[in-house]
């Protein structure tokens, strides 16, 4: 108890002192046309302390700051940059079925497609799936639904996105769509690029 009143002492004195060095730091400067000048005196020491509290914190917390960190073993990969693709064509129409090709990028063996479908003019059909295939008839992406019933001359409310991996080298793709129940078969639509 006698150390913390003792400390809290020399803690009073020192902030008195260094209030009344402060307040004996400025001085204001009064001229005859009635002008007054306020100016600061110890700016080098104020300076002067700041410094050497920056230098005893950076010697105390310096090694914590500058702790050397190991490179990671395997860097992660760069994100992949997506090329847009030409398609050839711009409607491809199958049994009053139309398929248009919106888009088609590729990257590194990845691709994405997005497409419109619309029915014929005359009769309602129920579509259950739209499906991506390669060449040889491997199912790359499909979409499902329990029943979509295609009105005349309806389109796709919302455009048809696949995401799917395919070889690097492959040039066209075929879209299948799927009948509920058997209704109308299926149809293939080959999608062309370069």
């Amino acid at each position: 108890m006698k150390n913390l009143t003792r400390l809290g002492s020399l803690v009073a004195r020192f902030l008195k002192w260094a209030w009344s060095w402060l307040r004996e730091s400025w001085s204001v400067y009064e001229y005859a046309d009635g002008k007054r000048t306020l100016t600061f005196e110890r700016w080098p020491h104020i300076c002067a302390a700041g410094v050497f509290a920056l230098s005893l914190a950076a010697y105390r917390h310096g090694p914590a700051l500058l702790k050397i960190v190991e490179p990671i073993a395997n860097p992660p990969a760069p994100p992949p940059s997506w090329r847009k693709r030409h398609l050839y064509d711009y409607g491809i129409t199958r049994n009053e079925w139309t398929l248009y090709p919106l888009a088609l990028s590729s990257s590194n063996g990845r691709y994405r497609f997005k497409l419109q479908l619309a029915n014929g003019p005359y009769r309602n059909r129920k579509l259950c799936s739209l499906s991506v295939k390669d060449l040889d008839g491997h199912t790359l992406a499909i979409k499902a639904w329990k029943e979509a019933t295609f009105g005349p001359g309806y389109r796709l409310a919302s455009d048809a996105a696949f995401e799917f991996r395919g070889p690097r080298s492959m040039d066209r793709f075929f879209v299948n769509l799927s009948a509920c129940n058997g209704e109308w078969g299926a149809e293939s639509f080959l999608v062309q690029f370069r």
